[in-house]
Order: structure tokens, then sequence, then C-alpha cells
């Protein structure tokens, strides 16, 4: 890899990176956390490709966020005398580049774990698994590795830049290092929401900032800009100067007679405090993978701890709340093997 000269970056995306340069060595031989992880190999492996300078990252224009945002085609099969398949959709952004690869921000629960960990899918026989991006451009590219958060609704993806080109098919998210964001301040979201029959990539909503939450320890931003299902894992950003930078992982919104208008985002400033490189689970984007990567998070701690909103039942909002993008047969989710034209790929929305 050479040498590149980045600008500083918040601690929860270079954990991300971290986890990304792990898995792009080659594939985690369990699910429990790589050594090289913790006693410094990475973090000595990642600065010496890269010179860290303190300077913000340039912002993005209006006209660039649309396609600052890609599209998540998951899927999984079970076999036996109950076979079914399952399809999903969600949203995901590129934060970073690694040698041939490219760094991919989303929600966990946009890689079908909570849904099965959870029990509100197939729990038994599965036989398939895939991620597929698909980018603003129209190209796609198979997710090679993952890697989620056991108590965070944040995950890392790696996919191959093989063929993919910045500027064309991708866009580079710059996070936004300030410290001085407040409630008014004007945000879009960018992301890929869906209705029964398809979805609309590139979508771009805006709004504000209506407050900043700890919801079941998790720090959040609320916004009243529209989030949809098949938002989930899209950048929030923030305007300064005509400029437009990441501040939040776009997660839930509320759903409800009493109650509307009100997303939440993960906040990326605050979310280093309640993360970690042991905290994350490494795997290959296969069944192989997918299957360790599910058994650990169903004996580690719970899998919607953090993201009660997503279940379908009484959320910490005040409300129903609902994540707008999350894989499943219940109320609430956007997955579904019926119903749907997503490129092969069923979703169901309520």
């Amino acid at each position: 890899m050479s040498n590149r000269t980045i600008p500083r970056m918040s601690p929860i995306v270079f954990t991300l990176l971290l986890a990304a340069s792990t898995s792009w060595a080659g594939p985690p031989r369990s699910t429990e956390p790589d050594p090289r992880l913790s006693d410094g190999r990475a973090t000595e492996d990642l600065a010496a490709d890269r010179q860290v300078v303190d300077e913000q990252a340039p912002g993005l224009t209006i006209d660039q966020l649309s396609g600052c945002s890609a599209t998540i085609l998951g899927v999984y099969e079970t076999a036996g005398r109950s076979a079914e398949t399952q399809g999903w959709m969600g949203t995901a952004f590129v934060v970073g580049v690694l040698g041939d690869s490219l760094v991919m921000v989303t929600n966990r629960h946009c890689l079908g774990i909570d849904d099965l960990a959870t029990g509100g899918g197939a729990t038994g026989g599965l036989s398939e698994y895939g991620l597929i991006i698909e980018f603003p451009s129209g190209e796609m590219a198979p997710v090679s590795y993952c890697g989620f958060f056991r108590g965070v609704d944040l995950a890392v993806l790696v996919v191959p830049a093989s063929g993919l080109a910045e500027g064309e098919d991708y866009t580079i998210v710059p996070v936004y290092e300030g410290d001085d964001l407040g409630v008014g301040d004007e945000v879009a979201a960018s992301g890929s929401p869906a209705d029964d029959y398809t979805y609309y990539q590139g979508t771009v909503t805006f709004g504000r900032i209506s407050a900043f939450r700890d919801l079941d320890g998790i720090p959040v931003i609320q916004l009243d800009a529209a989030l949809n299902h098949g938002n989930s894992g899209g950048p929030l950003m923030v305007e300064r100067d005509g400029l437009y930078y990441c501040i939040g992982v776009n997660t839930w919104g509320t759903s409800d007679e009493t109650i509307e208008g009100i997303g939440f985002a993960i906040d990326l400033s605050r979310t280093g405090e309640v993360t970690s490189l042991d905290d994350m689970v490494l795997y290959t984007a296969d069944i192989q993978g997918f299957r360790s990567a599910l058994a650990d998070a169903v004996a580690g701690p719970a899998a919607g701890r953090g993201t009660r909103v997503g279940s379908g039942d009484e959320g910490t909002t005040g409300g129903r709340g609902h994540r707008v993008g999350d894989p499943g047969s219940t109320g609430g989710s956007t997955g579904g093997s019926s119903g749907g034209t997503t490129g092969g790929v069923g979703h169901r929305v309520r």
C-alpha cells in the first residue's frame, strides 16, 4: 500500500478502519477478537501506511449528497422443510480506502444478524448468505468482510474496489471534526428509502437537529429530516459554510399515530465513548462466516441493546419506532420474501 496523507479522523472512524485493516489482511480465524486489534501492530501498520494530519477533510457540495451513499442488498436462505429466502436492503457509505478495498459504514441490523439473533427470522438450516453493494453509478460489488459491535448498532464493511473509481462510482464521506454542533443546525440524510415495489437510491432529505440524547446508553442525534425504510446505515450530514460533513449514521425513525417526523442517527462524535475493538465481531461475508457471527451474537450481549426501537415493540423514543432498513418478517421490518422487485431481493415495508 502506498503512503497517503489523510485528515485527522474521529475515534470511531479510526476504530472502524483498524478493524477493516485486520479483516482486509485475511479472514478472522474465529469470532474471538483478533489479537492484532489490541497489541498495537494493527495501529502501527495503519500509521505506517498513512500520515495523519490535523485538519478537517474537505466537505461535500450539495450536489454530491445524492452520490455519497450506496445501497446494501442482502439475502439469506434456509434449507429443509421450512426453506425460505429473506431479502432486505439498507444504506452504507464509504469512509476510507485500504489498499484495494473500500471501507464502508452502516448499521449492524443491515447485516441480517439482529433479525436471526433475536428470533425474528428463520433460525436454523441457513444455506446461503450474501451482501451486495450497489453504488450510485449502478456498479455493484460483493461485500468481502463485515464487522459489527455487539452493543451498538454500527457495522463496518470491506468491499473490493477493483473497477471502481472515486468521484465516479463512490464518494469518500468526510466525518465532521468540529465541536460546535447544536440544536437547529441544518442537516441532510442521504440513503435508499424503499416502498413495496422499489427503492429510491440517492434520495436526500433535509431538516434540522432537534436534540441530542442518550437512548439505552447510546448517544444519538434527533432530527426532523424524513427517514424511511431503507435509510438505515446512511450518513447524516451537517452543513457548514455551504459544505456538508458526516456527523451520524441514520438508524431509526418513529411511526405512531401520536408522534411522527422524528428520526435518530447514532452520533459519531460521541460513539467512541461506548465502543471498543474488543466489542467487535469480524466475519467473512459468506455463509460460513455468517453462521459463526450469528452464534457469537446469540451467545453474547443482547443483540438489540441500544436499538430496542427497531423491534416493532415499544421503543425508547416514547412511541413505536422502526429501524429503517432491517430484514425480517415481523412488523416494522424492511425484509421479507414477498412483494419486492429490488433487483431480485424481496422486501416488505409496513
